[in-house]
């Protein structure tokens, strides 16, 4: 493939014939046409597809260096997401990582677009974040409790010391 400064020269002949009888004489016309390239665009040829992980995983990194092919001219990388509230991205030469915001789940769509003399190709791909139980925390301290032997106590709720991100009912045990 020629690069894209190459100019092909190519000779095309015309030939005309007389059909005259007595001489069969012809005519014959040369001219030289100069051809020069195009700039193809960027093409997707192996796209990333669907995409699934864990609420709370850490920043994943998905090479990219395969997805598109650009046959005459090199190519930047851009990415976006449509929910950043649920992954944002980056781009670092041709790794995309996706970075998970915490405590969250759902799904969006990723764009990745590749970028070579202002032609584009973009692959697009859908990106799950699945929930995972969370462990119960501590929301704030107990206070010391004192009493007098054979007092009795008045009620604790827990509810205020203690609770689940993900919204289940809680269980205590003394």
């Amino acid at each position: 493939i020629p690069s894209e400064q190459t100019i092909v020269s190519k000779w095309i002949r015309v030939q005309v014939n007389n059909t005259d009888e007595y001489d069969g004489s012809g005519v014959f016309y040369s001219d030289e046409k100069q051809i020069a390239n195009v700039d193809d665009p960027p093409l997707v040829i192996n796209p990333i597809g669907s995409q699934t992980f864990n609420e709370n995983s850490g920043p994943q990194p998905i090479d990219i260096s395969n997805v598109f092919e650009d046959i005459d001219s090199s190519m930047e990388y851009t990415a976006s997401s449509d929910n950043e509230s649920l992954i944002t991205v980056g781009i670092d030469g041709s790794t995309l990582t996706l970075t998970f915001v915490a405590d969250a789940s759902g799904e969006t769509d990723i764009h990745v677009t590749a970028t070579s003399n202002g032609l584009q190709a973009t692959d697009i791909f859908q990106a799950t974040v699945t929930p995972v139980n969370d462990p119960p925390q501590v929301k704030a301290s107990m206070p010391d409790i004192s009493g007098v032997e054979g007092a009795t106590f008045a009620s604790i709720n827990l509810n205020n010391y203690f609770e689940d991100i993900d919204g289940d009912e809680l269980t205590y045990t003394v």
